[in-house]
């Protein structure tokens, strides 16, 4: 069944990797993240939260395999990424060489850059390797907002997280 592009919406119409056929890159550093805006309307979403129990890297030093069961929680403001482009971004972590905490940290920058959302939340659980699990947890909020906005956008990514 093919979709009838004639009514796609003008907002997203844009995105080249939704409607593409590509479906990897190479590395992260190949990854172009797209945003689709808040077509809420009145109904604001609290909360977005995306999770996978797939998510792979390699060890910076050793190339061993590192598997996570990560989520991600978002509170948008006018945006929020586009899935997809979500998905790929993440898989094209399974080749590339990194240690966990920098990995989870960088995904959470890179996500906050595009979308400037009010907060996000990213929180890998790393399966053990060595009898070890690491969960690296990064909170990013965004600057400006008063100390009581930005208790209540930290309360949501803590239950939603």
């Amino acid at each position: 069944m093919t979709e009838d592009m004639t009514n796609v919406d003008p907002e997203i119409e844009n995105l080249e990797n939704l409607g593409s056929k590509v479906t990897e890159w190479a590395s992260p550093d190949d990854a172009v993240l797209e945003v689709i805006p808040n077509m809420t309307g009145n109904n604001q979403f609290w909360a977005v939260t995306h999770r996978t129990r797939e998510f792979g890297s390699l060890c910076k030093m050793t190339a061993q395999p590192d598997s996570a069961i990560m989520s991600i929680c978002i509170v948008p403001d006018s945006c929020w990424v586009e899935s997809k482009c979500l998905k790929m971004y993440l898989n094209s972590f399974r080749n590339h060489r990194t240690f966990m905490e920098p990995c989870v940290n960088r995904i959470a920058r890179e996500l906050f850059n595009v979308m400037q959302p009010y907060g996000i939340r990213v929180h890998a659980h790393f399966l053990p390797r060595g009898g070890i699990t690491i969960d690296p947890d990064v909170v990013l909020i965004r600057p400006g907002g008063s100390p009581r906005e930005e208790e209540e956008i930290r309360n949501l990514l803590e239950l939603r997280g």
